[in-house]
């Protein structure tokens, strides 16, 4: 099963969480709500695979919030859970 395959089960079974940086830090600076982030994941375009961080394997999913604008969600598997680390914007 591919990353995205997986992320997409994580959350309907509700095995996910965030970060107090994402929640409080760039979702306001956004305009951004949670959903949106579940709602890049359900529409992504591509998972990018990064292993140069030091605090192990990352996962950044170029989808669309839900008003359609395009965002980048950096993601980690964090024990049994996936960990929504920040999210950015992007063209």
């Amino acid at each position: 099963m591919n990353f995205l395959s997986r992320i997409k089960l994580k959350i309907l079974r509700g095995e996910y969480e965030f970060t107090r940086h994402t929640l409080f830090d760039k979702l306001p600076l956004y305009g951004f709500t949670t959903d949106d982030i579940l709602n890049a994941v359900e529409t992504c375009e591509s998972v990018i695979k990064q292993t140069d961080d030091v605090r192990g394997v990352r996962y950044v999913i170029l989808g669309r919030a839900l008003n359609g604008v395009n965002i980048e969600v950096v993601c980690r598997l964090a024990g049994d859970k996936i960990l929504f680390i920040t999210i950015y914007d992007y063209e």
